[in-house]
């Protein structure tokens, strides 16, 4: 039966496996993927792809799906909150969990080969997703029974002349809902049997798990299902008609159940997802439409053009396959109103209409018979104009791929794009992540991508199907993910994140040191992404805003981690020395201890706390005199009979000191043995008042490398600018001493 007559698929349709060669298919995702690389940023550029890659390095390198590495938003409101604090103090995106669940194994293999940063290769998901829509587009395309010719080249007008494209680039969640859409129309217009309905049920559940109001799907899936099933010679048991549209059914109850129990144990509520109060879907649905499709600023038709044709090519469709027709335009009609009625349907601050990016391979697949019979069959002044219009739609994807969005955010933003557009200045990777632009990878990509439409035109043109032919296909497709892969090692050292090389340094030094059981605080928020990138450690981070002054919040954060965790680490960007408010830092000295700082550069820091379990400190009054009047009033001290190396002795020295114009300083020593000195802190003394005490406090690390025996802890008085050390006093006599032997530790 030919495609220009009515028709339905059945169990004759053919697929991408049964067509006479795998060439064509494995060309069409080597040219899309190529062409996403060409344009790959490795960047994430949004507060939703933050929050994506937060959840995902949580879930993969601790087990958790939390994203306190963003903490500092729940403490925000507006566009910055990307979750809500849950039951147990710890954030939690309200994005879905579906994609992080996906995206984990990228991050576990990043976390073993190291010589590639994670978000690097997370980014790499936007384009294998968008370029299999590509080819799920061409496989409905030869389900329907069309000509691969036809099929092959939609595939290319989805992957390269819509807004999937700029979208390759991403990390949103749009594409892979897209993708999820798609392989259910195409699992359920197959040949119904076990094998898929599952696919399309998992596929479904996939939909759900990124997005809960994408479970509207299952109802018009599941009544073409009926009719399939009901006009199937094959299946006319009714027991066979259930158990197929069970298992139809039972992924997406398997994902709602899931959802469900995942709100619950984070926010106490089955329905609560962690969207704030105002996030709803609040506006009118005639003003949300009117922009989706009309505005300059979000119309779907001005950031992809060729799409005008599902429109014009509907009625073809429902006159050829009129329950296939049903189906994809209750699916494009559902999500498109429903984002339409969302409070922000613009999609936040993206590259046009986000919402519409899973809408786009079924509009693509909209248009299949009027482009089958325009292009194909009647040609002429049709096939012309769909060319055309197809061109234009490929230009609007080439800028928007290559200039960066923000720089659009603007009135009639492709013109803006279009204004903006230098080919010395490309968003991608190859150009802007090193010193240097990656030359090698764009030609290898741009070679790759010339060889396979060089092969496809010898398959579709001169009929070449030889083994030869396929195994050139195969291994072009194996040398673009070579060169993807390859590339990504030559990225490593991004330019573009905050944080250079010495960030680099004090990221592989937490890798080195810390445990699970540790804790680290970020304290500027501009270096989220870095982490999220470079970050090789099991201990949890929390990322921490800027600000000159402790947040309430904050501090009880600070106040939580002091008593479980083994250290925390803080990582500073405030050089020490200079006059900028330490919030964290100073809450930190006063009720931890400060156990040593390593500094990688003036605005790289790292400084470790330990805090004693409670009631291990034992207070002495010693009462000890100095010559100039200073007075150790009492200390606190961590006791054991034995300790080992590597443990902290906890030490707070409480000081009574006169108020005088001479400075003074006090140095905690410890001493092996043998006297050989092996650990000191200095620090300043001063008091505004004869009756104020100052406390310093010190977390004393016992080295590795530490004999066994008896070591002294000694505490000196000196004057800073001339080192003489001050005399001890005993019952108002000095004692020639210049040093107090505080106490004694015995090391086994």
């Amino acid at each position: 039966m030919s495609p220009t007559t009515s028709s339905f698929p059945n169990n004759s349709s053919q697929t991408l496996l049964n067509m006479p060669s795998w060439s064509l298919p494995i060309l069409l995702f080597t040219i899309l993927l190529s062409t996403y690389m060409f344009t790959y940023t490795g960047m994430l550029t949004s507060a939703d792809e933050v929050s994506i890659a937060a959840v995902t390095e949580n879930l993969a390198a601790r087990g958790k799906f939390n994203t306190d590495q963003l903490i500092w938003s729940a403490w925000e409101h507006g566009w910055m909150a990307q979750g809500t604090l849950g039951l147990d103090g710890h954030m939690y995106s309200k994005k879905g969990v579906g994609i992080s669940i996906l995206l984990a194994p990228l991050i576990k293999l990043s976390l073993a080969i190291r010589s590639v940063g994670h978000t690097h290769l997370l980014m790499l998901f936007g384009p294998l997703i968008c370029a299999l829509t590509g080819l799920l587009v061409m496989a409905i395309a030869c389900q329907w029974r069309y000509p691969p010719t036809a099929g092959f080249t939609l595939g290319l007008v989805c992957g390269l002349g819509t807004i999937v494209w700029p979208y390759s680039k991403t990390l949103f969640q749009e594409p892979l809902i897209g993708l999820a859409l798609v392989v259910t129309v195409y699992a359920i217009s197959s040949k119904l049997n076990t094998r898929t309905m599952l696919l399309a049920s998992l596929m479904l559940a996939l939909a759900m798990m990124n997005r809960l109001p994408n479970a509207l799907a299952i109802p018009p899936v599941v009544l073409y299902g009926l009719y399939r099933l009901h006009k199937s010679i094959e299946h006319q048991n009714w027991r066979t008609r259930l158990w197929l549209i069970g298992i139809l059914l039972s992924m997406p109850l398997v994902a709602g159940i899931t959802l469900a129990h995942y709100n619950w144990l984070r926010f106490g509520a089955w329905t609560s997802t962690g969207y704030i109060a105002g996030e709803t879907f609040s506006t009118p649905l005639f003003q949300g439409l009117s922009g989706l499709l009309f505005s300059p600023e979000e119309s779907l038709f001005l950031f992809s053009p060729v799409l005008v044709f599902a429109i014009v090519g509907m009625p073809l469709l429902f006159q050829r396959f009129k329950a296939e027709a049903v189906l994809v335009f209750t699916l494009i009609a559902i999500n498109l109103c429903l984002f339409a009625l969302w409070y922000d349907w613009r999609g936040g601050l993206a590259w046009g209409p986000r919402f519409t990016v899973p809408l786009t391979p079924l509009l693509v697949i909209s248009m299949l018979p009027l482009f089958h019979e325009w292009v194909f069959l009647r040609g002429g002044w049709r096939r012309w104009i769909f060319v055309s219009v197809a061109l234009i739609s490929v230009a609007v994807q080439v800028v928007g791929s290559s200039v960066f969005y923000f720089e659009t955010n603007k009135p009639w933003p492709v013109l803006a794009a279009f204004a903006q557009f230098d080919l010395t200045n490309l968003d991608t990777a190859w150009m802007q992540a090193g010193p240097v632009v990656e030359w090698q990878v764009i030609g290898l990509l741009l070679g790759i991508i010339a060889i396979a439409f060089y092969l496809a035109f010898l398959i579709l043109h001169h009929r070449q199907r030889s083994a030869l032919v396929t195994l050139s296909s195969i291994g072009l497709l194996l040398i673009t993910l070579a060169v993807a892969s390859w590339g990504l090692t030559r990225i490593f050292a991004d330019q573009r994140l905050a944080g250079g090389d010495d960030y680099r340094a004090l990221a592989a030094r937490l890798t080195e040191a810390t445990s699970p059981r540790d804790a680290i605080i970020v304290d500027n928020h501009i270096y989220t992404e870095f982490f999220l990138n470079y970050s090789q450690s099991s201990a949890p981070r929390y990322g921490f805003l800027r600000s000159d002054a402790l947040r309430p919040e904050a501090k009880t954060l600070l106040e939580g981690l002091a008593l479980s965790a083994d250290n925390i680490w803080l990582v500073s960007d405030r050089p020490t020395n200079a006059a900028l408010p330490k919030p964290e830092e100073t809450w930190l000295n006063e009720h931890t201890f400060r156990v040593g700082e390593e500094a990688f550069s003036d605005y790289a820091r790292l400084i470790r706390y330990y805090h004693p379990p409670p009631g291990s400190l034992n207070k002495h009054l010693p009462a000890v005199t100095f010559e100039n009047g200073a007075r150790l009033v009492e200390y606190q001290l961590a006791e054991s009979e034995n300790w080992s190396p590597g443990e902290v002795v906890s030490l707070a020295l409480a000081w009574q000191v006169p108020p005088t114009s001479t400075e003074i300083a006090t140095s905690v020593q410890l001493l092996r043995p043998e006297g050989i000195l092996i650990w000191q802190s200095d620090a300043n003394l001063s008091a505004s008042s004869a009756i104020d005490l100052v406390v310093n406090r010190y977390g004393i690390l016992l080295p590795n490398d530490s004999p066994p025996g008896e070591y002294q802890i000694w505490v000196v008085l000196y004057h800073p600018a001339t080192g003489e050390r001050v005399q001890v006093i005993n019952r108002g006599h000095l004692t020639g001493q210049d040093a107090l032997v505080l106490t004694k530790l015995n090391l086994k």
